[in-house]
C-alpha cells in the first residue's frame, strides 16, 4: 500500500500541488483559446505559446521536486 491515510478535501495528499496543477491547467486554458480565438500575427501566437509553455515547465518542475526542495 502506498498510501494509508485519509484523502479528503481537507486532507489530501496532493494538497500540496494544488497551486502548481491550477497554473498549469490555466496555461492550457490559455493555450486553447490562444489557438480557438485568437486573431494575433502568427509570430506573435508562437511567441505567447513559447512563453506559457515554458512558464508551465516550471510548475511542472515543481509538481516533481521533492518536498524539501520546494521554494516557499
Amino acid at each position: 500500500m502506498v498510501y494509508s491515510g485519509n484523502i479528503s478535501p481537507s486532507g489530501n495528499i496532493l494538497s500540496d500541488y494544488q497551486y502548481e496543477y491550477n497554473r498549469i491547467r490555466r496555461i492550457n486554458e490559455f493555450l486553447y483559446g490562444l489557438e480557438t480565438y485568437a486573431k494575433y500575427d502568427k509570430d506573435v501566437v508562437k511567441l505567447m505559446q513559447a512563453q506559457a509553455r515554458f512558464s508551465g515547465l516550471s510548475s511542472l518542475h515543481a509538481c516533481q521536486e521533492p518536498r524539501e526542495h520546494r521554494h516557499p
